[in-house]
């Protein structure tokens, strides 16, 4: 007898359809799945919404990074980072930290 293939997105599936039946409860039925309540209103939320499409893992990674380093900026600091080497400090590291300095 072959064992029963479960997904995460077939347990969220049948979740979202469990969490639609009228007179279903909400909490029971999130402690039956181990989850929140909290994650389980946010999946019914996104299945009525978007579908089974709603149910898969979104990323984590911010839409903006307002404190992004500047690219110029960066660029400056890959280029000084040989010369940031304790062992080593050639004469062309100090020329070129003395060119990237701002005079006030």
């Amino acid at each position: 007898m072959p064992w029963l293939q479960v997904t995460l997105m077939s347990q969220r599936k049948e979740f979202a359809q469990l969490a639609m039946v009228d007179g279903a409860n909400m909490a029971r039925l999130c402690r039956s799945f181990n989850i929140s309540r909290k994650t389980g209103y946010k999946w019914l939320a996104r299945y009525l919404r978007e579908g089974e499409a709603g149910l898969r893992d979104r990323s984590r990674r911010p839409r903006a990074s307002p404190w992004l380093t500047p690219p110029a900026l960066e660029e400056a600091v890959l280029a000084l980072r040989p010369c940031l080497q304790p062992a080593r400090s050639p004469p062309f590291c100090t020329a070129r930290a003395a060119s990237t300095r701002k005079h006030r």
